[in-house]
């Protein structure tokens, strides 16, 4: 049987393991998560990468958790409304809305 590891389960286990690190700290780690996933996308080593997008989803829910959101109900919220946006392309090839 597989394990089940949601947001409060990680949250407990990196407490139990490294203490009880702020919020700053925890999201600190996630910016480190994501610069790992960016070099590894850089070097085009796909493997690092799905590794490193998994950090960072662990360090996201431990945010997540401080925070006193749920991910998925705060998903579907915030696609709702950039659902009804509009939406622009810039000149470095991202997009961002307009309203």
């Amino acid at each position: 049987m597989r394990e089940v590891w949601n947001a409060h389960r990680i949250f407990r286990w990196a407490q139990g393991r490294f203490g009880k690190p702020d919020l700053l700290t925890t999201a600190n780690r996630m910016k480190k998560e994501i610069d790992e996933f960016y070099e590894a996308l850089e070097a085009g080593d796909l493997e690092e990468a799905r590794g490193e997008i998994v950090d960072i989803e662990i360090m996201l829910r431990q945010c997540a958790v401080h925070l006193e959101v749920c991910l998925h109900q705060g998903v579907d919220t915030k696609m709702a409304i950039n659902n009804r946006r509009d939406w622009e392309k810039g000149p470095d090839g991202d997009y961002q809305h307009v309203d």
